[in-house]
């Protein structure tokens, strides 16, 4: 490998020219003289005849190993890419085109048999007195082209490719018919009548005939005795049985047991407080509280979180170092100091042994 000597990349040592900066290189001057063996690709003296470092015979072919360059172009010397020979492509060479011949014209007579013409008939000969006019002769004994084109219709014969006319054989009458109806505006077809107003009237009047068979009876059985009733002199309005005493009676009933409920004074626990009475002005003071529990739980680091109300703010107790086995509505009560958990809501922290109270 050689350095180049614009861009300073590796090359190879024979290379002409640089695959980086796309330059010419000049002729390295290490290999002036010298030849790669064909055996194992080292450079050797050109005319040596024998390999000294693999002892292969060499071909004495001077031009064997020899760098070629291409010649660069004059108006530019150094951005000429070698690539670009591999790029050109020979012109292509159009095959030779061979001489129009016009094609052979048909001949009619050998294939036909008839001579060629250039109208739709064939050619009608010259009428003599011992011969009949081909208009006279019958086509079904004629030439096979007479039979494929000519159909005799009374004296007169008509070639098949030409259109019918309506009006030539039609008699007066049947072409004034014919001009008469063209100028008659054409009748216009009136309009279907819709069915769907009339299709839905038979729809419901179907429906509620089926209604009366089929519930009348049972409207008529229970539909009089109600009339009687409601049309009877001297009924007493529904409202007025309503009276709302009783209602207020037991709400006032439920009230109170529930206050009763809520607060109970269990046994052995003299110089305890409920739970109910604990606020957030007792904080900091030690005391036993006391309560039926409605929700036991796990808080973070804290196993033990037991709660008497769901509602923000009520008072509950928590043990920091263990765990309780308790049920709601078990009583339990406990001793200890009232802290602020959260700035929220009161609680104790169980001190001791969690006890159960009846």
């Amino acid at each position: 490998m050689r350095t180049c000597d614009y861009c300073g990349q590796k090359v190879q040592e024979e290379a002409v020219y640089c695959r980086f900066c796309q330059r010419e290189l000049p002729a390295n001057p290490e290999l002036a003289g010298k030849r790669r063996c064909p055996t194992c690709a080292e450079w050797i003296d050109r005319g040596a005849v024998i390999c000294p470092l693999c002892e292969h015979t060499v071909s004495a072919d001077p031009a064997l190993g020899k760098p070629s360059r291409l010649q660069r172009l004059a108006s530019d010397p150094k951005s000429y890419d070698p690539r670009d020979i591999l790029k050109e492509k020979p012109e292509k060479q159009e095959a030779p085109r061979m001489p129009f011949r016009r094609p052979a014209e048909p001949d009619f007579e050998a294939e036909f048999g008839v001579e060629e013409t250039s109208g739709v008939y064939p050619p009608l000969r010259s009428a003599s007195p011992f011969t009949t006019s081909p208009r006279e002769q019958d086509p079904f004994t004629a030439t096979p082209y007479k039979k494929a084109f000519w159909e005799r219709k009374g004296d007169k014969a008509e070639s098949p490719t030409s259109p019918p006319n309506p009006f030539a054989a039609a008699p007066p009458e049947q072409a004034a018919g014919i001009f008469g109806a063209l100028r008659e505006p054409a009748a216009v077809p009136a309009p279907p009548r819709r069915l769907g107003p009339l299709l839905l009237t038979l729809l419901a009047v179907a429906a509620l005939a089926a209604l009366a068979i089929f519930a009348g009876p049972t409207l008529v059985q229970r539909g009089v005795p109600w009339l009687a009733g409601l049309l009877a002199p001297g009924t007493p309005a529904a409202t007025a049985l309503v009276t709302p005493e009783p209602v207020m009676a037991t709400a006032t009933l439920l009230v109170v047991a529930t206050a009763e409920a809520a607060s109970p004074t269990p046994a052995g626990s003299a110089g305890c407080r409920s739970w109910d009475t604990i606020t957030v002005d007792d904080a900091g003071q030690t005391l036993c509280a006391f309560g039926i529990i409605k929700r036991r739980f796990a808080q973070g680091e804290i196993p033990f979180v037991a709660i008497f109300d769901e509602d923000q703010g009520t008072f509950m107790i928590i043990d920091r170092l263990g765990w309780h086995v308790v049920e709601p509505g078990d009583c339990i009560l406990a001793r200890g100091t009232v802290e602020l958990m959260r700035q929220t809501r009161p609680v104790i922290d169980v001190q001791g042994e969690l006890e159960r109270c009846d």
